[in-house]
């Protein structure tokens, strides 16, 4: 499972390697000699997560804050996209279908966080209230399939059960011999 940044890294690591060589194999050509645009999703895509999941389902998932202009009635909120080569994405539903979280009333959902852990995906979110930082708080929730519907579980970090403000944007992290959550 790679964050966004940690994919930039490695496909810039990847390439730069690529080009010291004079020859290039068929696996080479397939990401290397593509022609592609910025943005490669033409929707507005904040706050990305991404998870390799090809070995299971055979593809690549995007998961971000909306795909619109807030208050859009086209606007959804946690879309969820996949691909098989990082560059052709299409939509494939709203990560919570239409049964949103209700524990933080009037809140916004942002900066997803997607994992796979024990057999389950994991859907880490923002939510929260702009003018009021102690409401801000942190949930998650599961599902069988990378492409949801996610059933919430509520929140697990916040004001409430650990004192600090606008606790947002979560992160997960694996490290293989602990399992992290760090929030801002």
């Amino acid at each position: 499972m790679y964050r966004i940044s940690n994919l930039i890294v490695v496909t810039v690591l990847i390439y730069l390697s690529a080009s010291c060589s004079n020859s290039t194999s068929k696996e080479d050509d397939q990401f290397f000699s593509s022609e592609y645009y910025n943005p490669v999703i033409a929707h507005n895509c904040p706050d990305p997560s991404i998870l390799d999941d090809r070995v299971r389902t055979g593809y690549f998932y995007a998961y971000s804050t909306q795909n619109g202009t807030s208050g859009a009635s086209n606007c959804v909120y946690l879309p969820i996209y996949r691909s098989k080569d990082l560059v052709k994405w299409e939509f494939i539903a709203d990560g919570f279908g239409p049964g949103r979280p209700q524990w933080r009333q009037g809140s916004r959902m942002w900066a997803p966080d997607i994992n796979y852990i024990n057999g389950k995906y994991v859907l880490y979110y923002a939510a929260g209230l702009w003018d009021e930082s102690q409401w801000s708080a942190s949930g998650v929730a599961v599902s069988d399939s990378p492409t949801g519907p996610f059933k919430d579980l509520g929140m697990i970090v916040g004001y409430e059960n650990t004192g600090v403000k606008n606790s947002i944007d979560p992160f997960f992290i694996d490290t293989g011999n602990a399992k992290y959550l760090f929030w801002g």
